[in-house]
């Protein structure tokens, strides 16, 4: 039964109600934890003062801010710091402080974004706020400050805000899911993994830049460096996405850029931690960083589109162009302040990218799917095919086997009785008897049908090649071949000359093969060869020992020399065409090589090496 990767992606559809149980279960917390109530609705929060932003400032330089409240009117205030300290006094009486030297790690340099609700002294009719400006900017931000009750502040916050905490959730929510099910499914899904690390560090930069998140997690340092690196570094995995889906001719402007972008945000860390410059301080160079990548993006999608006419690359420009505009606009934000919620551009624009990239994410899946279970089925034919042919093969071998078992005996006995006979009615009518010339030719006939069952049996043993190897004294092997095979000779006048140089290293081969292959070049050279001369050679060249077999003969043909060591390719002399064919099978089972030349009547030369024994 076939699996689709889809029918657990159906889990997806769980994202929205998950999300709004989260939401909700927040909600119902915040009404707890802030004492929300009709007045909080009723009577909502007002703002004291409207953002300001000083400029040219020198490192923690002091700046003080003074407002006059109505005396017992708003039960507490919203104090949000970015990067500086402050002193809270109401009618010059100390009533809170944050982000004093020792109360964050000093490798950051200066404090993290923090938030609070403070409460108000009954009658606090004055209030001065004693900032310290930042060490790594020459600009400090003073956040809005909101009145009211603590559930009328959460409420506004909650409006101001609540846009980017439910995206970043949702960010993080549909992220973990693609990211599990693509490691669930990774033969098919890998690329989609880019995906779900897209949206989790779109999420993580979300909720590190969102006012609400400070009121769940309560760890203002760490929200602030997940939320700056998650928004610098989420091209990567759209640079790995884009090439995973896109395939690009020329994939090296995205490994550039996601190489300069991994290490810039790596050397950012390193001089954050030994406190050399901040995140911060760096800040406007990773956002335009961030943005080049989108750029890069774009760059790639057009390029492939109109240079290599990729199709998929049309898929790519909605979202694409989404990025673009948002990335410009959060950029714009950040310098020209046209609302107060950081990243709120970025990430809505990216969600409606998501959107569209996750879209062609499943489309892409669904093809890989369909090519895998192609290739599957391939297999699956291509293996039964396999199959069915090992089993012809064996049958031809057993074949084969048989045929020479049950041929040779007859053979030998037909060859042995005409030989037998021809040499007794030769001395009794002579050689120029035609009987006695009919049993010359009864027995030669016999003769080579039995050697050609040789061949055949040994053609049956191929696969059992060089699987016995040891040490084996050539020369020796020589000597044995030639003074079996020198009476042959003598009967066509044939003179047999040895050249075997002294000292000659053994061979790592097997014996009964490499007798094999000497016979089937002895027996060749014979059979083209009559009243002539064949010499067989051998020295050491190299870590191999060369044996050369020459004849004086009729030689070979030009137009079959080159096909002299297929199987079944003869000279005109007859022959099963299997000889060479079985040295050759046999030589370079034993990593050895074999070769040819040869002249019409002027003689044949064929040489083999087999490497030198080790031990």
């Amino acid at each position: 039964m076939k699996q689709r990767v889809v029918c657990r992606a159906g889990s997806l559809k769980l994202l929205p109600p998950i999300t709004l149980t989260i939401l909700a279960a927040a909600l119902i917390i915040t009404a707890l934890k802030f004492h929300w109530n009709a007045r909080a609705f009723t009577n909502p929060a007002v703002a004291l003062s409207e953002v300001q932003y000083v400029k040219n400032l020198a490192p923690r330089s002091a700046v003080t801010l003074h407002i006059d409240i109505e005396a017992g009117k708003h039960e507490n205030l919203f104090v949000r710091t970015v990067y500086t300290e402050l002193k809270l006094y109401a009618d010059d009486v100390l009533i809170y402080e944050c982000g004093q030297p020792g109360s964050y790690p000093a490798w950051l340099l200066d404090p993290p974004p923090l938030n609070s609700i403070v409460p108000l002294p009954e009658n606090a009719s004055q209030l001065r706020f004693d900032y310290t400006s930042p060490s790594q900017r020459s600009t400090m931000e003073i956040y809005p400050l909101l009145a009211g009750s603590e559930g009328a502040l959460f409420a506004e916050l909650l409006v101001s805000n609540g846009v980017l905490f439910i995206i970043s959730i949702f960010f993080l929510l549909i992220g973990l899911a693609v990211t599990v099910i693509s490691l669930l499914y990774w033969r098919i899904s890998k690329g989609i993994l880019h995906l779900g690390l897209l949206a989790l560090l779109a999420g993580c930069g979300g909720l590190g830049e969102c006012v609400l998140t400070s009121f769940f997690i309560p760890y203002p340092a760490f929200l602030n460096i997940t939320g700056l690196i998650g928004l610098w570094i989420f091209t990567v995995p759209l640079l790995r996405f884009l090439m995973f889906i896109l395939n690009p001719r020329n994939s090296l402007p995205i490994h550039i850029t996601v190489t300069v972008t991994i290490t810039a945000v790596s050397a950012a860390f390193v001089l954050q931690l030994l406190g050399i410059a901040s995140f911060y301080k760096v800040l406007p160079v990773y956002q335009m960083l961030a943005l080049s990548g989108v750029v890069i993006c774009t760059a790639v999608v057009v390029w492939e589109y109109f240079r290599n006419h990729n199709k998929i690359a049309k898929q790519f420009i909605p979202p694409i162009i989404i990025l673009i505009v948002v990335a410009f606009l959060e950029l714009a934000n950040f310098n020209l302040h046209f609302i107060h919620v950081n990243s709120l551009f970025l990430l809505t624009g990216a969600l409606a990218a998501y959107f569209c990239l996750g879209y062609i994410g499943i489309i892409r899946v669904f093809a890989i799917q369909q090519e895998t279970e192609a290739v599957k089925e391939r297999e699956q034919r291509m293996a039964m095919e396999n199959a069915a042919l090992d089993r012809m093969n064996r049958l031809k071998t057993d074949l084969m086997r048989t045929i020479s078992h049950e041929m040779r005996t007859p053979l030998a006995v037909i060859s042995g009785f005409a030989e037998i006979t021809s040499e007794n009615a030769r001395q009794d009518a002579g050689p120029e008897n035609p009987i006695v010339q009919n049993l010359d030719a009864i027995a030669a006939e016999a003769k080579r049908m039995a050697d050609m069952m040789e061949e055949m049996r040994q053609l049956a043993l191929a696969r059992e090649y060089s699987k016995d190897r040891h040490p084996v004294d050539i020369g020796a092997v020589i000597y044995q071949i030639s003074r079996l095979y020198e009476k042959v000779l003598e009967r066509n006048d044939t003179a047999l000359k040895l050249s075997i140089a002294e000292n000659l290293p053994p061979v790592y081969s097997n014996e009964n093969e490499l007798t094999q292959v000497l016979f089937n070049l002895l027996r060749n050279a014979e059979t083209h060869t009559e009243g002539g001369k064949i010499t067989i050679a051998a020295e050491a060249v190299n870590g191999f020992v060369k044996t050369v077999v020459s004849d004086t003969g009729t030689g070979i043909a030009p137009g079959l020399l080159s096909r002299v060591f297929k199987r079944g390719v003869h000279g005109e002399e007859g022959g099963s065409g299997y000889g060479l064919a079985i040295c050759r099978d046999i030589i370079t089972a034993h990593e050895g090589a074999i070769g040819i030349d040869s002249q019409p009547n002027k003689g044949t030369t064929v040489w083999f090496t087999l490497p030198v024994s080790k031990t």
